[in-house]
């Protein structure tokens, strides 16, 4: 499935993500703006680099979809959470 990034001050596609193999069900944005990570009913978390405008890694921990995805405060740590009743969380440099 695609993740869609808007220009929001004229409405205008930026850019379309590819990656997950079913649908995307959360999406977190690193406080740094830099990358962005997602999670998906494929059971995965990928994270995505804006400038590269390509998945820079792929977390396949989970077992079940992720439904939540959230970066700490100053972006050092990702956790996930999803319907396989786990949470986890990684180091995120």
């Amino acid at each position: 499935m695609h993740l869609n990034l808007y220009d929001v001050d004229n409405l205008s596609l930026v850019e379309s993500f590819s990656g997950h193999e079913s649908w995307v069900l959360a999406v977190a944005a690193h406080p740094s703006g830099a990358t962005f990570a997602s999670g998906g009913s494929d059971s995965k978390v990928k994270l995505w680099d804006l400038g590269a405008r390509a998945c820079i890694q792929t977390l396949a921990e989970h077992s079940d979809q992720v439904w939540a995805v959230a970066f700490n405060q100053d972006g050092s740590r990702l956790a996930s959470g999803a319907d396989d009743k786990a949470v986890i969380t990684y180091s995120y440099a």
